[in-house]
């Protein structure tokens, strides 16, 4: 999932949203964390990732990009299937998320803007710099026109461009989401509720162990 759905399932405080974040904007190990919230809103975030990565419907949407396999000027697709889906899944939230949260999803993005700048005192450097420009360009905003899921996907290839050193267009994926949107987006409604389900699970569990 990406940061809009990371947001949606965090807790409604700063400590709770900044670390279900935290993960995805600091690369590299994370630093000594010392709020008990913050580390719950870490694990909450890896348990997310770990139980997207494995289901066999999220599996089933990267099929998609999987089969279309390269696109012109760039590397195969595969390695990047999951990435596109979890951006793709966070259009999907946008689009319908009225079934999913009493908010508007414009008012939850500026209550979510609001509790992360709350929050800037959990926030290690390298996350308070990266928070800075996704609340300047409304990063959360983007998911929800194909614009905006162009603008994301082509910030997201220049970083990978230049860290693997290779010419990444991850953009170019977008018509492939358009000719298989309705397939996708039935494959995120079955997907998210369980999602749901299952950190609901978590947030009531004492122990490490989370249970569908």
């Amino acid at each position: 999932m990406n940061f809009l759905a990371h947001l949606h399932l965090a807790n409604d405080t700063p400590a709770s949203m900044v670390g279900n974040l935290m993960p995805d904007l600091v690369h590299g190990k994370l630093p000594p964390i010392d709020d008990t919230e913050v580390q719950h809103g870490i694990m909450t975030h890896r348990r997310v990732d770990a139980f997207t990565d494995t289901h066999p419907i999220f599996a089933k949407s990267k099929a998609h990009f999987i089969e279309a396999d390269s696109l012109p000027g760039t590397v195969s697709l595969r390695h990047f299937s999951g990435i596109l889906v979890d951006v793709y899944y966070d259009h999907f939230l946008s689009a319908d998320w009225h079934m999913y949260h009493e908010m508007s999803l414009p008012e939850f993005i500026g209550h979510a803007y609001m509790r992360l700048h709350e929050g800037c005192e959990y926030m290690p450097k390298q996350m308070l710099s990266r928070m800075a420009r996704i609340r300047d360009a409304d990063y959360l905003s983007q998911y929800a026109t194909t614009q905006g899921l162009n603008n994301v996907l082509t910030l997201m290839s220049m970083r990978f461009s230049e860290r693997l050193d290779r010419n990444i267009q991850m953009q170019h994926s977008v018509p492939i989401m358009l000719a298989n949107y309705q397939a996708l987006r039935e494959e995120f409604h079955a997907f998210y509720p369980q999602l749901m389900k299952y950190v609901e699970n978590c947030n009531a569990e004492t122990t490490n162990v989370c249970e569908m």
